[in-house]
């Protein structure tokens, strides 16, 4: 496979998405005013399934095969990227040339791939393969190979040999943009934030050429500036990364960049310019039938008109988004919905409802192995256990969630929840 250089073609394609959202929520339980800073959504790398189909070949192979082995892959949190696949793509030539050659391992290792999608074989088969290559100090071609076995490692779920892998090709080439873009999303999925900020650091360092690349460098920093509180920073990302997909006419960028802002109008109580923005992305996702985002767009208004006190409004956002999302299996997005009916409960004072909500959510955030979730369900859990006047659960559960955030380097939300137990009475009753 020849040293992947990204074209408007391949990135015009890609649906790679950072969700996140916050909101201050003043509720009122049993006459106690309790003020939330709750940070709400998933902070995870979200892309969409490619649209193959069975007649499609690879260079030559057989159909269906792509399809058969992307059809084991957990769509959550791995999911399938564009860029990612291409790196697939070129690992099974790879593979179908060794096996054409009269390689038998290679045989065994797609008779595997073609029964049951697994890649076991392939992988193992590729290290040696790249050991080889290293041995022989051909690196041009290690540096490839290596490509394709990130790939192949990050499909079966082996973060630890993407990442080791995916290194290699960086060493060789730092300004590989699919080397780094994926470096970022490994990082991201073990919940080293701050390696994944790097990542993408530098990926817009490189792209100054191509504003496809660029635009998705902008918005994942964007995100990482609004994780730190940095709204300022965080909106000047999101404004240049809408001017480049405005310009690129991408309508479906164009509508995350409206969230995106529409996300930071919020967290300023700007709620009829958020309101604006989130509208904005809901029209733009309709017209192009996209079903994810419109789910992700009807949360983000429910949590609007929750900030608004409009309580039922907010619930049928809430619930429009999980009618897309539970007939679809999106995990991720069925936490989240979960977890903003939780704070529509609690605020309406229904705890046990509210209780068994972000219950749901945090089972499916442990799952997904998805710290950051993690640590926002404990604090949503603590908020009904101080409404219960249950004190010693809340610091329980809010040590558990400033634990976390120390783990993922997320100072300001350490600060945040540790200024929150402090102020906590060491007696009974509630605050």
């Amino acid at each position: 496979m020849s040293e992947p250089q990204p074209s408007a073609d391949t990135t015009a394609k890609d649906a790679t998405k950072i969700r996140r959202m916050r909101v201050i929520v003043a509720i009122t339980v049993a006459g106690t005013l309790l003020t939330a800073a709750l940070i709400i959504g998933s902070y995870s790398i979200i892309t969409h399934w490619p649209d193959y189909v069975d007649s499609q070949t690879l260079n030559g192979a057989e159909p269906g095969l792509l399809n058969k082995i992307l059809s084991v892959v957990p769509q959550e949190p791995l999911r399938p990227m564009k860029l990612q696949i291409d790196e697939l793509e070129g690992a099974l030539m790879h593979v179908h040339s060794m096996a054409a050659g009269g390689n038998a391992e290679a045989k065994r290792a797609l008779d595997e791939a073609r029964r049951s999608g697994d890649m076991s074989k392939i992988q193992a088969l590729l290290i040696r393969e790249a050991d080889r290559l290293h041995a022989q100090t051909d690196f041009s071609e290690f540096t490839v190979l290596n490509g394709e076995i990130a790939a192949v490692a990050y499909y079966r779920g082996d973060l630890d040999q993407a990442l080791l892998r995916v290194q290699f090709v960086i060493d060789h080439r730092p300004a590989d943009l699919y080397a780094l873009h994926l470096c970022g999303v490994i990082h991201n999925v073990r919940g080293e934030l701050m390696d994944s900020q790097r990542c993408f650091e530098q990926m817009l360092k490189w792209s100054t050429n191509n504003e496809l690349w660029q635009s998705f460098a902008l918005q994942c920093l964007g995100v990482f500036h609004r994780e730190r509180g940095e709204l300022d920073r965080a909106e000047e990302m999101f404004q240049k990364s809408l001017a480049i997909e405005e310009k690129l006419d991408r309508q479906q960028d164009m509508a995350e960049q409206y969230g995106n802002l529409g996300v930071i109008y919020r967290e300023r109580g700007e709620l009829d310019r958020a309101e604006e923005m989130h509208q904005k992305a809901l029209a733009l996702n309709e017209g192009i039938r996209h079903l994810n985002d419109m789910a992700s767009d009807y949360g983000n208004l429910g949590m609007i008109y929750l900030a608004r006190g409009e309580w039922d409004r907010a619930e049928e956002m809430v619930r429009k988004a999980l009618d897309i999302d539970e007939p679809l299996g999106r995990q991720q997005g069925m936490a989240d919905q979960y977890g903003n009916l939780g704070r529509i409960y609690l605020a309406r004072g229904e705890l046990d409802r509210a209780e068994e909500m972000h219950r749901k959510s945090l089972a499916i955030e442990e799952k997904l192995d998805q710290q950051l979730g993690m640590a926002r369900k404990f604090l949503d859990l603590g908020f009904v256990a101080q409404a219960r006047g249950e004190l010693e659960r809340v610091r329980e559960l809010w040590t558990k969630a400033r634990d976390l955030y120390a783990k993922l380097e997320i100072p300001t939300k350490v600060k945040l929840v540790q200024e929150w137990l402090d102020e906590l009475p060491q007696g009974g009753g509630t605050k």
